[in-house]
């Protein structure tokens, strides 16, 4: 009976993991061809400040924004970070209450670790477009120069790049 119980499982645990790889590959139109599996959205108070502050502070560049029909705002944008999308959404649009940190008077938990080329740099620029200083840039045990900036809208932003 053992070997039977074991069988079965064995074979139930095939199944499903064929169901999750045909479920997966055969349809091509899960997720827009263009967009990666993962994608960090922060809430902003203020899409275009946000926007021009990114791109600003640490290069990104604009990729697309969505307007409302009702009011002509504009409550969603995409900005890319080489070969990442991050998306910005409008607090409470749509009655999701939802706040960025800066309006809840938190520092986020949650921060975002990019590669860069000349982490140095990029701290410079940042702190000149309005970002502050979490940690300055520094080598790391792990074998990266890192520093950790706060954007205007609360979140804590990682810049690194390998120790050559």
């Amino acid at each position: 009976m053992g070997a039977t119980r074991k069988n079965d499982q064995a074979h139930s645990q095939e199944k499903a993991l064929s169901v999750l790889t045909m479920s997966v590959s055969s349809h091509p139109y899960c997720k827009p061809e263009a967009y990666p599996w993962v994608m960090p959205c922060l809430v902003v108070p203020d899409i275009s400040r946000s926007i021009a502050f990114y791109q600003q502070a640490f290069g990104f560049e604009f990729k697309d924004k969505s307007i409302d029909a009702k009011s002509g705002d504009c409550y969603c944008a995409e900005l890319t970070y080489r070969d990442h999308i991050i998306f910005l959404t409008l607090e409470d649009f749509d009655d999701r209450e939802q706040q960025a940190p800066v309006s809840n008077h938190v520092l986020s938990s949650m921060w975002l670790y990019l590669y860069c080329d000349d982490v140095d740099a990029l701290y410079a620029q940042a702190l000149a477009a309005g970002a502050s200083s979490h940690r300055s840039p520094r080598h790391m045990s792990w074998g990266e120069r890192m520093c950790t900036l706060i954007g205007i809208n609360g979140y804590r932003w990682s810049f690194a790049t390998v120790n050559s």
